[in-house]
């Protein structure tokens, strides 16, 4: 049998299932979604009940053209009209005149590309005249049924607001291709570009954010997921990058043009208050004696008093760097002295209180000595494993003989409501006293003098010991040296002293610093560190072993359990 009558025995053996088959398969590759911008789901003569419009994804339907009359499917357009996600579908179909030879020729199609398999499973070589024959009329009926595509998908249908209503409107396709190149999404996306229904703008920009406002974000505060739903609702948004409306969002908090309040958005921020940040570093770890950096927020003026609200009548603060205080309680009041922004609340900053132990051998007896860093705290502690917080705690007034097989010694201070940590000492009556170490309880390593880098090398040899034995550190300063244009320059970074801090974020912000700052040539980090935390005891005598350290040669006061 000849190549042509092989083709056309096949052809009259496929009924039109078959070819709606083919069709579809030639068609989803030829329109599928990669770069997943302007739409992210295809699917090619589906029945209308398995369409489901969701509210995160726009899907393209390519539906057979009307039976019955021009224009779009009824039943597609009452599944439109009762969509909730109207924003979300578009239907490619068009002329029923030319869907007869499309079925055609997708049937000699397939069986053409029947006929080369055949051919291969049976060993033809490709140089076989019949092959080479074969192959150039697979290439030549793939045109064909392209152009026959071509001709019968020749109308977009797409969700827009068209003179006050929302409605599909249509627009003309034109399938562009070379040889049997074609790019579908490249196409329908030319298309609703030049029908201006989608947009690649920068989602930052300040048009977009207008759009937002006039289309979607139309009420004073909205949730996020409420935006969402009307991106996904109303045709008058356009269509965008899946991403571009959280970018949007995201960049308007960031930079202040709208605020958060609980779950909702609000478009119009309220009215800034003043207020103050207080930055706290205490240079002696075994004094409450703080040195506080003041920043006024929306103000320049600062009122303070101790253990009460401040007035406008109060004393003012006159060094902002680096006020000093050992008071318990501080609040402040940051006025506005030009009077353009709102006097806001008081600030109330609360010291703290750290509370070190030593105990030691007196004859055959254990003795234990408390001191805090406040003058005039109350200390108090037990010796029978009960919370010292608790009515029948014992107070600390001197030294005191810990009892015969007391196990654990808790201890607590406190000065005008403010507590520091409770401490747990434990007790080994077989040992003489000196450092003591739980191998199995969090550690935390009070360097005096801080631990200290002094070069780049230095710094990330340190990091890196410091993690392989699972450490975090709070009390953090990166300081930094590096050329500008030719200028030595410094930057410093300070860390709230309670935030803990891991190695990956040291690091990403000294690499943050090192690109952001424009550096030429050089730039050298060094670390101060105050509190080291290891996740157990044994990491850190693992710790101080690498490091060729002496236990003997740390004070109890610089450990923490």
């Amino acid at each position: 049998m000849n190549l042509i009558a092989e083709l056309n025995s096949l052809v009259e053996g496929y009924d039109e299932e078959s070819a709606r088959l083919e069709i579809r398969k030639f068609l989803e590759e030829r329109f599928k979604s990669t770069i997943n911008d302007c739409y992210q789901k295809v699917m090619v003569f589906p029945p209308v009940d398995q369409i489901k419009i969701e509210s995160d994804k726009i899907l393209l339907v390519l539906s057979e053209p009307n039976l019955l009359s021009s224009g779009l499917n009824p039943d597609l357009v009452r599944l439109y009209e009762d969509a909730q996600y109207k924003n979300r579908i578009m239907f490619l179909t068009g002329d029923r005149n030319t869907m007869d030879s499309l079925l055609r020729k997708a049937k000699e199609f397939k069986a053409i590309q029947r006929i080369i398999a055949n051919m291969k499973s049976e060993r033809v070589s490709e140089s076989n005249p019949q092959f080479e024959m074969a192959v150039d009329r697979e290439i030549k009926i793939g045109q064909q049924l392209l152009s026959a595509a071509r001709e019968t998908f020749v109308k977009l249908y797409y969700p827009f607001h068209y003179r006050g209503e929302d409605r599909l409107v249509d627009a003309e396709f034109l399938m562009d291709f070379r040889g049997n190149d074609f790019n579908g999404e490249d196409q329908i996306k030319k298309v609703l570009t030049e029908k201006q229904k989608f947009t690649t703008e920068n989602p930052t920009s300040g048009t977009f954010k207008d759009k937002c406002l006039q289309r979607l974000f139309t009420l004073d505060e909205m949730r996020r997921e409420d935006l969402k739903n009307r991106a996904a609702s109303s045709p008058v948004w356009q269509w965008h990058h899946p991403k571009a409306l959280d970018e949007l969002i995201e960049h308007c908090l960031k930079t202040g043009t709208w605020c958060q309040a609980g779950n909702y958005i609000q478009k119009n921020p309220p009215k800034e208050e003043t207020s103050v940040t207080i930055q706290a570093t205490w240079p002696d770890k075994n004094s409450s004696a703080a040195v506080l950096n003041i920043i006024p927020k929306f103000g320049d003026t600062v009122f303070y008093e101790y253990d009460q609200e401040p007035t406008t009548v109060s004393d003012k603060i006159t060094d902002f760097n680096r006020w000093r205080t050992d008071e318990m309680i501080v609040w402040f009041l940051c006025v506005d002295s030009k009077g353009e922004y709102k006097t806001g609340k008081p600030v109330k900053w609360v010291n703290k209180i750290n509370l070190r132990y030593k105990t030691y051998d007196a004859g055959d007896q254990k003795k234990m000595k408390l001191e805090a860093s406040v003058a005039e705290p109350k200390i108090l502690y037990t010796t029978d494993g009960t919370d010292p917080k608790a009515p029948g705690a014992a107070q600390y007034n001197d030294d005191f003989i810990i009892p015969k097989n007391t196990r654990y010694v808790l201890a607590i201070a406190e000065k005008k409501g403010i507590r520091s940590d409770q401490i747990e000492v434990s007790i080994d009556w077989k040992k003489p006293e000196g450092l003591k170490i739980d191998r199995n309880k969090p550690l935390e390593y009070h360097k005096k003098g801080m631990v200290k880098t002094s070069s780049n090398k230095q710094t990330y040899d340190e990091l890196a010991l410091f993690y392989k034995y699972h450490a975090v550190f709070s009390d953090v300063s990166i300081n930094s040296v590096f050329k500008t244009n030719g200028d030595d320059h410094w930057a410093q970074v300070i860390y709230d002293s309670s935030l803990k801090i891991p190695k990956e974020k040291i690091e990403a912000q000294i690499d943050f610093l090192r690109s952001s700052l424009g550096t030429v040539g050089s730039f050298e980090t060094s670390l101060q560190i105050g509190v080291v935390h290891f996740l157990t005891g044994q990491d850190f005598e693992d710790w101080i072993a690498e490091k060729q350290m002496q236990l003997s040669s740390l004070k109890q006061e610089e450990i923490k359990q």
